[in-house]
């Protein structure tokens, strides 16, 4: 965002963040943008003018409480109003003041006339030095002009407007525009820290395989559970058998068979459902390719490179490992609470009642936790 490019890791001090703007003069910017500060910048600054992008660089270099500050060039994409304003607020203003600057600049006459606390100008022409000296040195007839430079008047016109708002030393409090920090970024859908609509599974469920796949899933899954939940109900039968002692042989030959039945059953499951995520994974890979190869230009330029290499990288590592390692604890404990809830309550019907109470309150809680 405009603000975290403004204090780069700085902690921040209200006071002097919204005298950095109106130094900046960046005030009339956050206002007409959508989130103020919070709007964010895009990559390169894709949503920024080229002054915008100037103008925030040098509020980051203003804010910091660095000793020495370089600034280069920083008036070179702003018009007259503008850099009247940031020479008189900002280059003479509070924030730099008792810090050492040095000023890249085309504007040499205008920063030796206006600048109370320039010291010394260095003249460079193809990479070397020409003369250093005094401001009145750029000032003497003959010296290098200001091809580039705003006219006096216009200067002297905006300086006069300004006159009562710098040279004091003091902070102004200026009016920032600040966002809700609840932003969307524009041309990027990961959806961090929200909650995932069920559109988003049915379609991950459909890359799966559809019906072809979910049918003999729920097949397999049932078989699973239904052995696992037979090999308790088997060992109550065995061991209120009459003649438990004399077939043990045969009873235990029973109760290995349901052991490995339910043991091959969930193998086959997880196999099943890996298939399913990888399949899922190369078809939902290959439609992410096909649309970012077929966006038109109009989307590259809104939208920072960098969300789509997280695409291709992040999202698909998540889609390949952490899709499955979540959907499969869910798919193998669902079925197993429902099996042991039917026979609990087919043995004890009273059961029903604090077993709804109990679903409906980790039915909220669930949802509470994914938001």
């Amino acid at each position: 965002s405009v603000r975290d490019n403004i204090l780069f890791g700085e902690e921040y001090d209200e006071e002097r963040y919204n005298e950095t703007i109106f130094a900046c003069s960046l005030e009339d910017d956050l206002e007409a943008l959508p989130e103020g500060d919070e709007t964010r910048v895009g990559e390169q600054g894709l949503s920024m003018s080229g002054g915008q992008k100037q103008r925030i660089a040098l509020a980051r270099a203003v804010y910091a409480r660095s000793e020495i500050v370089l600034l280069d060039d920083v008036l070179s994409a702003l018009d007259s109003n503008m850099v009247s304003h940031v020479v008189d607020n900002c280059l003479n203003g509070p924030l730099l003041e008792g810090r050492t600057v040095v000023l890249v600049t085309h504007f040499v006459k205008l920063c030796a006339r206006r600048l109370t606390t320039c010291e010394q100008v260095i003249k460079l022409h193809e990479g070397r030095v020409t003369s250093v000296g005094p401001p009145s040195d750029a000032l003497a007839p003959g010296g290098s002009g200001m091809a580039r430079s705003p006219s006096n008047s216009s200067l002297r016109s905006n300086g006069s407007r300004r006159s009562g708002q710098q040279g004091d030393g003091k902070m102004h409090d200026a009016h920032v525009k600040h966002g809700s920090g609840a932003h969307e970024d524009r041309g990027d859908s990961s959806g961090e820290g929200t909650s995932i609509s069920w559109a988003v599974y049915k379609k991950y469920a459909a890359a799966m395989g559809g019906l072809k796949f979910w049918l003999p899933y729920a097949v397999i899954n049932v078989v699973a559970h239904v052995f696992m939940i037979g090999q308790g109900y088997f060992i109550g039968r065995w061991v209120n058998a009459s003649d438990a002692n004399s077939h043990a042989p045969r009873y235990f030959g029973l109760y290995a068979g349901i052991q490995l039945v339910a043991s091959v059953a969930l193998t086959v499951q997880y196999l099943y459902l890996i298939v399913g995520g990888i399949r899922a994974s190369r078809l939902l890979h290959a439609r992410l390719a096909t649309r970012i190869f077929a966006a038109p230009f109009r989307w590259w330029d809104r939208t920072p490179s960098s969300n789509a290499i997280n695409r291709f990288s992040k999202d698909t590592e998540v889609l390949d490992t952490e899709s499955i390692e979540n959907l499969q604890p869910v798919l193998d404990y669902a079925p197993q609470v429902l099996f042991v809830a039917i026979v609990i309550s087919v043995a004890l019907p009273v059961f029903l009642v604090p077993a709804a109470g109990i679903a409906v309150i980790f039915f909220f809680l669930g949802r509470l936790y994914i938001r």
